[in-house]
């Protein structure tokens, strides 16, 4: 697993691969940027990391996974390709829970607190 210190003092070396990063953020939404996107940030390093094709919307399992970490002040793991923008996200992990940010699975609903379906 890359660090985000790594990734960002090396950049050209981890370019067009897919990689897996574990860091703390400091944002995720669309209002620093055209399309959602997470800010992983760890000291002075900052990486950005968007959605599949760019979507403005990321699936509601993302945003929860990213609500309960933000709220524990913990760090999240992402898998994807690093682009000259940053990282094209595949799966965001958190906690034994793993996501796609691009896909929302219709049907399936999740209680915010511990991830079990609802009755």
């Amino acid at each position: 697993m890359a660090t985000l210190e790594d990734v960002t003092a090396r950049y050209s070396l981890y370019r067009g691969k897919k990689i897996e990063l574990s860091a703390p953020f400091n944002y995720f939404g669309t209002g620093r940027f055209w399309t959602w996107h997470i800010i992983l940030k760890k000291e002075k390093n900052t990486l950005r990391c968007y959605t599949h094709y760019y979507r403005i919307k990321a699936a509601n399992d993302a945003l929860r996974l990213l609500r309960r970490a933000r709220s524990k002040k913990e760090p999240i793991t992402v898998t994807g390709v690093l682009h000259p923008d940053g990282i094209d996200i595949e799966k965001l992990y958190y906690d034994g829970i793993s996501v796609r940010p691009d896909i929302d699975v219709p049907g399936i609903f999740f209680d915010d607190i511990n991830f079990l379906p609802r009755r």
